[in-house]
């Protein structure tokens, strides 16, 4: 019993705990419910049970997309709506934001639902993306249609809509390109974030431009209606001012600042530990530290030896010994790990000092052990093939513990090619395998993921602005600003060494697509305003014409997204945050170095 404590037992030689291996088919709250259900049968209450591990980890992941992630959409939606109502400042263009928003995401819904996916966690956030999104574009083009100078509704629909189409589809082509560009990842979560996310905004351009106008036709019966002219105000000129006048230091300044971050993207760390999904305080994480320090560590990880399959009795001896120098050495060498093996359950191998009764010995221990194969093959500890005997030793280290990821696994590598060398079977071959390589190869994935998705998602984006605006320079100069938001982030998130998850990795793709879709209708209305007028007025029309609808946006937006930091899976509290903290800069550089790129001092018109 001693061998098992910190394996099967705890310290106490009382408090135990059982392992569940389940078909993925089956649901976690179906496991978890007859696994409560067998403990209520022998006078355990369900209330006394702990539970850890993926399962465990697994329930709190669906409890907090019920419960937590999405009433949170419910406030992102009604926070957007009041945000929209102060920055438009009247009910019936809020009422026209609203409904388009609303329909959007419940066309992107039902796109989920006739396909028949449950959705993730993750996939929880599409719903309120979107919203924001859609009510996104319906501010752009009732931007239009307040600031139309002509009086008839049908004439200033006509205009917005004139204006708006073309800004609209293509930064909703962007928007999906971003999003699509996820699908390249190799791990089912983001890849079907991303499809569906794409997919969600196609149903967006016939909601926008079906609903937004006829709403705006049918309420809008008294005029503009709006009580604000925010392209009226006095910050566009002062901008404009301060941008020529100084062009030339702000451009110097944001490239350094480019120039300074881009080296540190290749800094960036990914994680993927289950125990960086929630906050420390969660009732999943306490229960798995409870189980560590009473019965014993959790964080599972495997090592397979492969020995030659044996004509006759096999050499259990040399076996077992190479599995107890194994575990002894790994319970010395990395704190708090524990081991089992076959070497753990059977008799230590004879080591009498005399050449023939350790022979003699060493025959009986062979016969005994070979014939219990079939006992140890239904332990899962052996298996035989026809070539190879292939013995598992299991090990376990603490969850809650400081290691990294890489240093227990390379340290766990050196002790097996140690112990194997100095081994009477030094040609025995091992395969390192189990949770923590599987996290590693995810980590390596979600790294590849982040670059590969954004590379492709800005080349595709870079093709799109270069068509629309119809001049490749225009599309060059667009791209900068753009570009500007991924690498002040994440270049000072591998600068302080900081870490990020998978919600992190999508809201590169993602931010780039919606912060384009601001530089598509500040970049339309600047080529409008270059007829008949020099660079200078030019860029003041357009940031008169499009400024208010992009601070709108990015305030609607980015705000709106914080709600989710109040979420305790940690994965979509990052994604609100970042997705913020990208939509802020990229409206910097659409606002200030954009303008510089573009403009030029008046007297040399």
């Amino acid at each position: 019993m001693r061998r098992l404590v910190g394996i099967a037992v705890g310290a106490d030689l009382e408090t135990t705990w059982i392992l569940v291996h389940t078909d993925d088919q089956l649901p976690v709250g179906t496991v978890m419910n007859i696994v409560a259900q067998a403990a209520e049968d022998v006078g355990i209450q369900r209330e006394e049970l702990k539970w850890g591990g993926p399962i465990a980890f697994a329930n709190a992941e669906e409890t907090a997309a019920d419960r937590i992630i999405y009433p949170l959409s419910f406030v992102v939606a009604a926070l957007a709506i009041a945000i929209a109502w102060f920055c438009v400042g009247t009910a019936k263009y809020t009422l026209v934001i609203f409904v388009v928003a609303c329909f959007s995401a419940g066309f992107g819904l039902a796109i989920m639902d006739l396909a028949g996916i449950h959705p993730s966690t993750l996939m929880m956030l599409l719903p309120a993306l979107w919203f924001i999104l859609s009510l996104s574009g319906a501010v752009h083009l009732i931007g239009y249609y307040t600031t139309s100078p002509a009086q008839a509704r049908t004439a200033r629909l006509r205009e917005a809509l004139s204006h708006g189409w073309r800004p609209c589809v293509m930064s909703t082509v962007t928007t999906a390109i971003g999003m699509a560009a996820l699908c390249t990842s190799d791990l089912q979560p983001v890849r079907e974030f991303g499809l569906y996310a794409a997919l969600g905004l196609v149903v967006l351009l016939p909601t926008l431009f079906g609903l937004t106008p006829i709403m705006l036709y049918l309420f809008d019966r008294g005029g503009s209606g709006s009580t604000r002219h925010p392209n009226d105000w006095w910050i566009w000129s002062v901008l404009t001012a301060t941008v020529t006048r100084y062009r030339r230091a702000i451009i110097g300044v944001f490239t350094l600042i480019v120039v300074f971050l881009a080296p540190a993207l290749s800094n960036v760390h990914v994680g993927s530990r289950l125990s960086t999904l929630f906050g420390k305080d969660s009732p999943v994480l306490q229960q798995c530290e409870w189980l560590e320090d009473n019965v014993g560590p959790l964080m599972p990880m495997e090592v397979l030896l492969y020995f030659p399959a044996s004509e006759d009795v096999p050499n259990f001896a040399d076996r077992v010994s190479l599995l107890n120098e194994l575990e002894k050495e790994i319970t010395t060498e990395i704190d708090g790990a524990r081991v089992l093996s076959l070497g753990t359950l059977v008799p230590r191998p004879p080591s009498s000092r005399r050449p023939m009764r350790r022979a003699i010995q060493r025959s009986v221990y062979n016969q005994k052990l070979h014939a219990e194969e079939a006992a140890f093959q239904r332990s899962g500890l052996l298996h035989q093939q026809e070539q190879q005997d292939i013995y598992r030793v299991s090990v376990r280290l603490r969850r809650t513990g400081k290691e990294t990821t890489s240093d227990p696994q390379n340290r766990l590598r050196d002790i097996v090619q140690r112990a194997i060398a100095n081994s009477a079977m030094p040609e025995t071959e091992y395969v390192l395998t189990g949770h923590l390589p599987l996290i590693r190869s995810i980590e390596q994935q979600l790294r590849s993921s982040l670059f590969v998705s954004y590379s492709l998602a800005f080349g595709l984006v870079f093709a799109a602005m270069i068509i629309g605006m119809q001049s490749f320079t225009l599309g060059a100069v667009s791209m900068l600003p753009n570009l500007f938001p991924t690498v002040i982030i994440f270049g000072t998130l591998g600068w302080l060494d900081l870490e990020i998850d998978v919600g992190g990795v999508m809201t590169a793709s993602v931010a780039l697509g919606i912060a384009v879709d601001d530089t598509f209708h500040y970049l339309a209305a600047y080529r409008r305003s270059r007829v008949g007028q020099d660079r200078y007025g030019a860029v003041e029309q357009a940031l008169r014409e499009t400024g208010p609808a992009m601070l709108f946006t990015t305030v609607i937006c980015g705000f709106s997204m914080l709600v989710y930091m109040q979420s305790s899976f940690l994965p979509a509290s990052r994604f609100g945050a970042m997705l913020c903290a990208l939509l802020c800069a990229a409206i910097i550089g659409d606002l200030v170095w954009m303008p510089a790129l573009l403009t030029k001092r008046r007297t040399t018109s």
